[in-house]
């Protein structure tokens, strides 16, 4: 598919009111670069890019021009189950993201299956000057290491990375609200302790409170500690 294919498929399905609405979300996106997209056709279009083996070639044309191609390349990324090249892919595009909504959306499915080869890249991506690939860094913490892989020294990355991003410290608050989640003797020390910077404390303890995995006894101790 040329390039000029695929901006008149998604010209084609772009609806004026959706792009006010995404518009809103995306203040560090210019306006006239979101065409308004919904996700299942971006994802269909990354699909179809993908079996008729044009994939490579449209994730070789960076920048993209518009939110919705940004967005079907991050889909493409989510089918990728080789993680050398996932690895190299992800640092590739990460140079060019600009927004939450297309960094939070790569997923690869071999970061979900090669955890021993993403672990190291994560600390990379978390010393980025890039605060999109520090925010990616604790999205991929948050996807793909709150499970069996769980360390207490990824708590520690999350306390000690430097505040100020807003978007980065929104993933910061997020991450560790699930690791009390999923990790509460670990995770509630940092809280007690007061490790965090305050706006990111109150933040993640706002959303640990607001997630319905937390015991009510849970919340009230967190709500201490505001």
């Amino acid at each position: 598919m040329t390039p000029d294919a695929l901006h008149a498929r998604l010209t084609a399905l772009a609806e004026p009111g959706y792009r006010d609405f995404m518009a809103k979300l995306l203040p560090t996106v210019d306006r006239d670069h979101i065409l308004g997209v919904r996700a299942p056709f971006l994802r269909n279009l990354a699909g179809e890019l993908k079996k008729t083996g044009a994939a490579d070639d449209f994730m070789g044309r960076l920048p993209h021009a518009v939110h919705e191609e940004n967005l079907v390349h991050a889909y493409l990324l989510g089918l990728e189950t080789d993680a050398v090249k996932a690895l190299a892919q992800v640092d590739a595009f990460l140079l060019h993201v600009h927004n939450w909504a297309v960094c939070d959306a790569i997923k690869p499915l071999a970061f979900s299956r090669h955890h021993s080869a993403v672990a190291p890249r994560v600390r990379t991506w978390l010393d980025s000057p890039l605060p999109y690939a520090q925010r990616y860094g604790f999205v991929a913490l948050l996807c793909h290491f709150l499970g069996e892989h769980f360390q207490e020294e990824h708590l520690l990355w999350a306390a000690n990375h430097p505040a100020g991003d807003y978007y980065v410290d929104m993933a910061r608050a997020w991450y560790l609200s699930m690791a009390l989640v999923d990790h509460w003797e670990a995770g509630l020390p940092l809280i007690a302790r007061r490790q965090l910077d305050p706006w990111t404390h109150r933040k993640a303890i706002q959303k640990a409170v607001e997630s319905r995995q937390i015991s009510p006894e849970r919340k009230a101790i967190l709500k201490s500690y505001r």
